[in-house]
């Protein structure tokens, strides 16, 4: 099992305490996703950081 860290940059947290709470739990959960389950791309300028890469869907849009 790989060991790793999420780091969550003040923009990003502050645009995921903007959300509405189920919106909050829909973003969390697509972050702390274990890399094996997708999204995950390495940063080709850093070899060992990572980017997520996640769709998010809002309802009533």
């Amino acid at each position: 099992m790989s060991k790793y860290a999420v780091v969550l940059m003040t923009p990003a947290r502050k645009f995921i305490e903007k959300q509405t709470p189920p919106q909050q739990k829909s973003i969390l959960k697509a972050i702390y996703k274990t890399p094996d389950e997708g999204g995950i791309k390495g940063i080709t300028s850093q070899s060992n950081k990572y980017r997520l890469r996640s769709i998010i869907l809002a309802h009533g849009l």
